[in-house]
């Protein structure tokens, strides 16, 4: 098979409807009736207004849902920045609110098959540039399941949790959202990152009523605060900035955005970037202008001349806090958990020890053998009972043949967006595009000290923002060069 067979056609991916305004004012409408009513529960403050903040949002959801399918896709990325928030105001609610994100995931992805049988769309289900690297990465976990002998309950598990999040990019690719739809998508999460980052810029003092908004609280030094925005944890902010900030900041410096609608877009840059600062999270520090200097490198040389002077300056700012932030972790932890770990590493370096073993949330719950063999059950930190460490987590189950066919997935997103790229001459297009593919170092970099490319909202929406890749790659007639807004 080959390889454009494995991408979207063109013509099988349509917008909305035939009247583009439509699908504009279905995104417009989805996106700001659940922002504005989660916003709304939140200042309230009561479990009370936050429940039914939740239940609006499902309604509101179901009757976009009902009239346009192509909604769901909108509604999934809007759950994920919700999960987050909403988990902030009522601990006990996170565990329903994953397994709803779960089940959404789900249904989502029926749906888009439902309606490409009845459109007559075939094949009824694309995999895009994922197919080659998601289809080994199953070979070869079936592999080590065998021959490391894991219960196949344990192996099943453990191969869904390390790639259900990918459900989110199948959703997009395939339920017929199209090129404008999702350049106005991508206008709103810049949009309600912007307004998280501004929550954040306000919850610096300790004494800020914009706490009221946010989730825990971690004090940083000098007498300021880890903030998180609208989110439940500072490093949550940090990691959803850090996916997202670059496509804000390119399309300011090369999206050629102008007016009113270009003043906003920097107030929402500025905002974003003192609220990165200001989590604290250093892996974000790293990630968000190393990201930039990389797609520089392989895709856009002018992204380097544009961004390196603001990359200077925020390595200026954050520099002075790399030695003193006052955390309860110092990085110490990880290189003993990695420096355990290789032993297990050098002996099952080629299949690893096998899906669902070692280092993820389904290993924790099954009561892995491994943990007690190789001394390592008290250095488990961080979300979902698992590693902060994708990727030692990944060789370790997987192996290097793993760990290769999960590349392939995200290099076959990479090399399908930079094509786009070349191929594209509309300046908001290309600066949406570039944007995007910013994600993808970021979140590699970030998942060597978190479980970003696994662990639940991060990773669907990462994997969110590679199916508008994709999508946008596959329509690129949809968006003209004279095309405002």
């Amino acid at each position: 098979m080959s390889w454009s067979a494995l991408t979207l056609e063109r013509r099988q991916v349509p917008s909305f409807s035939s009247d583009a305004g439509r699908g504009r004012l279905v995104a417009a409408g989805v996106g700001g009736v659940a922002a504005v009513t989660l916003i709304a529960g939140l200042l309230v403050a009561s479990n009370a207004a936050l429940y039914a903040a939740i239940a609006v949002v499902a309604l509101v959801g179901t009757y976009f849902v009902l009239r346009h399918p192509t909604a769901i896709a909108y509604i999934a990325v809007l759950w994920v920045l919700f999960e987050k928030s909403a988990g902030a105001h009522d601990p006990n609610l996170t565990n329903a609110l994953s397994a709803v994100g779960d089940g959404l995931l789900v249904l989502g992805l029926a749906l888009a098959i439902i309606v490409n049988i009845i459109k007559r769309r075939y094949p009824v289900l694309r995999f895009g540039p994922v197919f080659l690297g998601g289809a080994a990465f199953v070979a070869l976990a079936i592999a080590s399941t065998i021959a490391n002998s894991v219960p196949l309950s344990v192996a099943t598990l453990g191969v869904l949790d390390s790639i259900r999040s990918l459900l989110m990019f199948l959703i997009v690719i395939n339920i017929g959202v199209g090129a404008r739809d999702l350049k106005i998508a991508a206008y709103w999460l810049v949009g309600l990152m912007s307004v998280s980052a501004f929550v954040g810029v306000l919850q610096v003092l300790p004494g800020s009523p914009a706490w009221a908004l946010g989730g825990l609280r971690f004090p940083a030094v000098h007498g300021l605060m880890r903030v998180d925005g609208l989110f439940d944890h500072p490093d949550s902010l940090g990691n959803y900035l850090a996916l997202t900030m670059p496509l804000a900041i390119v399309l300011f410096l090369l999206g050629d955005i102008q007016g009113r609608a270009r003043k906003w877009l920097g107030t929402g840059v500025a905002a974003q970037v003192i609220a990165l600062i200001f989590t604290f999270g250093r892996e974000a520090w790293i990630a968000v202008p190393l990201s930039i200097i990389i797609i520089g490198l392989f895709v856009e040389p002018k992204l380097l001349k544009a961004a390196l002077p603001p990359a200077a300056l925020l390595a200026l700012a954050v520099a002075p806090f790399f030695t003193s932030v006052n955390t309860s972790d110092n990085g110490a932890q990880r290189f003993t958990l990695l420096k355990l770990t290789w032993p297990l590493i050098k002996t099952h370096w080629l299949l690893g020890v096998g899906p669902g073993r070692y280092g993820g949330h389904v290993a924790d719950v099954t009561n892995t053998p491994l943990y007690a063999e190789y001394h390592v059950s008290n250095f488990f930190y961080g979300t979902g009972n698992q590693i902060d460490q994708f990727w030692t987590h990944l060789i370790a189950e997987s192996g290097v043949l793993g760990v290769g066919a999960f590349l392939m997935m995200l290099i076959g997103c990479l090399v399908i967006g930079r094509r786009a790229y070349l191929m594209s001459a509309d300046p908001r297009r290309r600066a949406i595009i570039l944007g995007l593919l910013c994600a993808i170092p970021s979140v590699i970099i970030l998942s060597f000290v978190s479980a970003a490319l696994e662990e639940g909202p991060a990773s669907v929406l990462f994997w969110g923002l590679m199916g508008m890749l994709v999508v946008l790659a596959a329509n690129p007639e949809e968006v003209s060069n004279h095309e405002s807004g």
